[in-house]
């Protein structure tokens, strides 16, 4: 009777688990690029599970210890980044996008007249300032569509 349950609580997790991925993985990277990026990540699960005899064998010779510490060494730095998301902590690709941001506003024409006069603009500036921020956005990298670079603003401003 629980080999039965568990069997069934897998099948779920396993749609669980994938429908939530391919979500995430639309919902970050868009849909240009999907089967690409699907087929790469599938083919890495692929090869990790693979590793399971390596490691059963790893584990009957030398112990599971040995295991446990090699696979929470690997899983670190998922925890971490996760952790990371959860908080909100964006500060590194916040500086990243600053500093492409600041590199795009450097070789767009015009794109200097104003700059270092954002804390002092009125509301109605704000959003022209939006709109230059975007375009900006959207010529440094034709992969980013508009809600994302819009949200991308949002949340430089937020960080002001």
């Amino acid at each position: 009777g629980a080999l039965r349950f568990a069997f069934v609580l897998v099948a779920l997790e396993q749609q669980f688990l994938y429908s939530t991925y391919f979500a995430a993985v639309a919902k970050q990277f868009g849909f240009l690029n999907y089967g690409k990026l699907s087929a790469t990540v599938n083919l890495l699960v692929a090869a990790v599970g693979s590793l399971q005899y390596p490691l059963d064998a790893l584990a009957v010779s030398r112990g599971f210890a040995c295991v446990n510490i090699l696979l929470a060494a690997c899983t670190a730095p998922l925890m971490a980044s996760s952790v990371r998301e959860l908080c909100g902590w964006r500060g590194c690709s916040l500086r990243a996008l600053r500093r492409r941001r600041s590199a795009v506003a450097g070789g767009v024409a015009g794109a200097g007249s104003g700059e270092g006069g954002d804390a002092d603009n009125g509301a109605e500036d704000d959003d022209s300032d939006d709109d230059d921020e975007l375009d900006m956005l959207l010529q440094a990298d034709e992969d980013l569509d508009e809600g994302t670079a819009a949200r991308i603003i949002r949340k430089l401003r937020t960080q002001r």
